[in-house]
Parts: C-alpha cells; structure tokens; sequence
C-alpha cells in the first residue's frame, strides 16, 4: 500500500523506486547489526525503536517536507528493523522454551498477514491497479500448489 501513498504524494514513479532502495539497504545493514543484540537489552532497544518512530511520525505532521520524508523513510525502516528483531527472536526463544515454534510462526505470520490480505483485498475490490499482479499471484500460487502435492505425493512412495 505505501508505493501508492508514495506515489499520490511525489508524482512519480521514480520516487517508489527510491524510497525501495533506500528501505532495502538500511534494512539489511541493521538486520546484520541488530542480530547480535544481547537478550537483556532487547526490551530496551524495543522501547527506544517505538519511541523514536513515535516522534518521526510526529516530526512528518508538523513539519511537511520532501527532503524529510525521504530522510524519515530511511529512519523508520532502520527502526523498524530494531522493533522486528528483537521482538522476534523473543517470541522464537519463549516458543522453543515449550517446543511450539513451528505453531508461533505459524501465529505470527497469520497476525501479520490477515490485515494486509484485508486491505489487499479491499484496494482490489475499490480499484483496478492490482489485476496484473493479482492474476500472477493466483497462477504462482496454482503452480505451487501442484508442484507442493507433486512433491507429498512422491515423498509418500520413498517414505515407505
């Protein structure tokens, strides 16, 4: 949903592609950084991450810049990262405690997933932009599909 705010708000299509690579860079600098976070300081640097992403976002409302918003962009991402991380391998660590890993990621990723399916899902119904992409999710997800029960299928022969 953020390349159309991005684009509703610059113009052009450029500036999608900016805002991408600055978010792809500052992403995996600091998913390699915030890796190594000691586990008692991951609360902390949880509670920073939020606090300074609360004041970017009040920064952007009061003082309406271009220059700003790219600058922010590469703020949040980074932060997001720090909140991402830490918060992660949190839930992972509790989950493993009690042998529920697989079931927590398969929570966290449906918690993460369904708001966005449900604005997805809304933009496709209220407008006509996605229908390309829309149409090759479907097909991938198709072939996925038959290649997963292919593969069940041929696992059950070896198996036994």
């Amino acid at each position: 949903m953020w390349p159309l705010f991005i684009f509703t708000l610059f113009g052009t299509l450029k500036s999608i592609a900016l805002v991408a690579i600055i978010m792809s860079i500052s992403k995996i600098i600091l998913s390699l950084v915030s890796g190594v976070i000691p586990f008692r300081q991951r609360n902390q640097v949880i509670s920073l991450g939020i606090l300074v992403t609360l004041i970017v976002w009040i920064i952007r409302i009061i003082y309406p810049s271009t220059v700003f918003y790219y600058v922010s962009i590469l703020i949040v991402g980074v932060l997001t990262v720090l909140i991402e991380v830490p918060l992660d391998s949190n839930i992972f660590e509790r989950a493993r405690m009690k042998n529920f890993t697989l079931a927590s990621s398969i929570y966290r990723n449906a918690i993460i997933m369904l708001p966005q399916g449900i604005l997805f899902l809304g933009l496709a119904l209220l407008s006509g932009v996605f229908k390309v992409s829309f149409g090759v999710a479907i097909v991938s997800l198709g072939i996925l599909l038959i290649i997963n029960q292919l593969i069940m299928y041929l696992n059950k022969f070896t198996t036994t």
